[in-house]
């Protein structure tokens, strides 16, 4: 995943991700500190769970207090996808998160990867 958003970078792509403190979201998060590439991370709380340590990369979605978590996080992937041009989802197999990101950007017609760890 760190190849392919440092290639998109390379070609002047925006990249963004979601605030998951875990995995995927967080490496990216960390290696672009370090590095210095244009980042945006997408979350649904005040303050990213994982966030960059550059100030202006945190955009909170606004979502309805009557959500469950799950549903909560849906609405957040949903609108990261809507502006992407294209869309590369790392999937670990189980995650219904990830799956349902990859199938919402189908249906918009995005071009879209997914790739099973």
């Amino acid at each position: 995943m760190l190849e392919l958003a440092k290639k998109a970078v390379t070609q002047g792509e925006l990249i963004i991700v979601g605030d998951n403190p875990k995995g995927v979201d967080a490496a990216v998060i960390e290696e672009f500190d370090c590095l210095g590439p244009e980042l945006l991370v997408f979350g649904i709380t005040l303050q990213p769970r994982k966030g960059s340590r550059r100030s202006g990369r945190y955009c909170q979605v606004k979502i309805p207090k009557y959500l469950t978590a799950a549903e909560a996080y849906r609405c957040r992937d949903r609108q990261r996808i809507e502006p992407a041009d294209h869309c590369i989802f790392i999937h670990n197999g189980s995650s219904l998160g990830t799956k349902a990101g990859y199938e919402y950007a189908r249906l918009l017609d995005k071009p879209a990867q997914i790739f099973v760890l």
